[in-house]
């Protein structure tokens, strides 16, 4: 993981920064940015494979994962 104080993405109508604490996670193919915000952490659109890594961050953290909903992983 690195870390980061900005994370900048480019998209459809051009590219966003977005100012805050960013935690990205890279693996072979892709980074995904954790954002750390008033004691949560933050991911926009996991799928199953990031939501595993959520996961063992948490356990690492002694933290749980909850989605949108309030379901927890």
């Amino acid at each position: 993981m690195s870390y980061d104080v900005h994370i900048t993405r480019a998209g459809p109508f051009g590219t966003m920064t977005i100012g805050g604490e960013f935690f990205n996670w890279i693996d072979e193919e892709d980074s995904v940015p954790f954002k750390y915000t008033e004691g949560r952490i933050t991911v926009s659109s996991a799928d199953d494979y990031v939501i595993h890594k959520l996961k063992e961050v948490a356990a690492g953290l002694g933290a749980i994962v909850q989605g949108d909903e309030g379901e927890i992983y």
